[in-house]
């Protein structure tokens, strides 16, 4: 779900709890859930669910994010998915996942949660065609990495990670902070909520792992995503193009044509080397956590940028011409 594109205005004074109403038993712009949190306005809505904004009357009217599970009438599985949301983001605190607050039921029996609401941007916005800067698209990378590791560590898999389910929170200074968001199809493992997730096939296709269109995903499959993340954030295109997902697969096994080089030549052989193993075929054979592949493709992108500074610094490197015949070298 894409939930929040954009928040950074100053909301409007809120009104106080005793002169809201319940419009009917639905949601909107008014409705006080709980006594507590206030709906101001809809930031965004996907297949499962909506998002608002809203304001926590008991905390001097902070701001929080209030997800409503729609209707789904007899899909069990799409409801116990939501209840895992607030499990998967209760066990996972770091300051890379957006954190879990609270939850409830609405007055028709909608279950919903309250999350933390991240100032900022989705990553989506920021993405250009010619790709980031490289040091900025580095630093964010291995940001998602280090917090697909908590995830991990947690028993969480994401399963949907794609650019416009991360957040790029302003923590000024030039410092920024990515924050992975909707956790709505993760896998907990271990969780009282139900195990089918292995025969459901869910996702956003151009960043599923091949297992994950199998219905199989496994951690590695979030640390696929965020290779082919890469691949976007710094060459500004996909890695493939496809209209079903069996061609899809096909691509997969075959690898990306082209290279990240390819179209972005200042990229060097070893940030090529990270990222199409963050995109290998068989999970085994990619990066045995995410916030490894992040720390190699930033280190990769740092000794490029090295180099490249003491080549401005010192010039091309000159190499002496040998004598020619006949000719000695005091004379070159």
């Amino acid at each position: 779900m894409d939930s929040q594109d954009h928040e950074s205005a100053v909301p409007d004074p809120i009104p106080t709890p005793e002169t809201v109403t319940m419009p009917g038993l639905g949601m909107g712009p008014g409705v006080l859930l709980d006594k507590r949190y206030l709906i101001e306005r809809e930031l965004g809505r996907g297949g499962f669910g909506v998002v608002y904004l809203a304001h926590d009357t008991q905390l001097h009217g902070r701001n929080v994010v209030v997800k409503v599970l729609l209707d789904h009438q007899s899909d069990q599985w799409i409801e116990k998915k939501f209840l895992q949301e607030c499990e998967a983001l209760a066990r996972v605190e770091h300051p890379g996942v957006v954190g879990v607050k609270d939850r409830g039921q609405t007055l028709n029996g909608k279950p919903y949660l309250v999350l933390e609401f991240v100032k900022g941007i989705t990553l989506r916005s920021l993405l250009k065609p010619s790709g980031l800067d490289l040091d900025r698209a580095a630093n964010l990378i291995r940001q998602i990495g280090q917090a697909l590791s908590a995830a991990h560590d947690q028993g969480v898999f994401h399963r949907d990670l794609k650019p416009a389910n991360v957040m790029v929170r302003d923590l000024g200074g030039g410092q920024e902070q990515a924050v992975i968001i909707d956790f709505g199809i993760a896998t907990v493992l271990d969780s009282s909520g139900d195990d089918s997730y292995v025969t459901k096939i869910a996702g956003s296709p151009g960043y599923m792992a091949p297992e994950q269109m199998h219905g199989k995903p496994v951690a590695a499959s979030d640390t696929y995503a965020l290779g082919v993340m890469a691949y976007q954030m710094l060459t500004g295109k996909m890695p493939f193009t496809f209209e079903h997902p069996a061609e899809l697969l096909f691509q997969q096994k075959e690898g990306p044509k082209r290279k990240p080089s390819d179209l972005r030549p200042d990229l060097s052989p070893a940030a090529d080397r990270a990222i199409l193993r963050a995109m290998a075929y068989e999970p085994a054979d990619r990066f045995p956590r995410a916030e490894d592949f992040g720390c190699e493709l930033e280190r990769a992108i740092g000794r490029l940028r090295v180099a490249e500074l003491q080549r401005a610094r010192h010039g091309p490197r000159m190499h002496p011409r040998p004598p020619q015949p006949g000719q000695t070298q005091q004379e070159l």
